[in-house]
């Protein structure tokens, strides 16, 4: 999870609304905050959900799979 959220780093969200970040840096930043903390709530539901349903190895297999997939594209 913490790679995930690295990878969505604060810069790379500015970048994607820049105009917005220059008229109003502090806002973009809560609003940044806000975003990556709902992200990581939202994926710990998810797999908190996919263990209980007691599929979690299927799951994670076909996501490699993914990535493999993508990988090779």
């Amino acid at each position: 999870l913490q790679k995930l959220v690295a990878a969505g780093s604060y810069q790379r969200f500015t970048d994607c609304y820049k105009c917005f970040y220059q008229l109003q840096p502090a806002m973009t930043q809560r609003i940044y905050d806000k975003f990556i903390a709902q992200l990581q709530t939202s994926i710990r539901e998810e797999i908190s959900d996919i263990k209980e349903e007691g599929n979690l190895e299927a799951v994670l297999n076909a996501l490699d799979k993914i990535v493999e997939e993508g990988k090779v594209r």
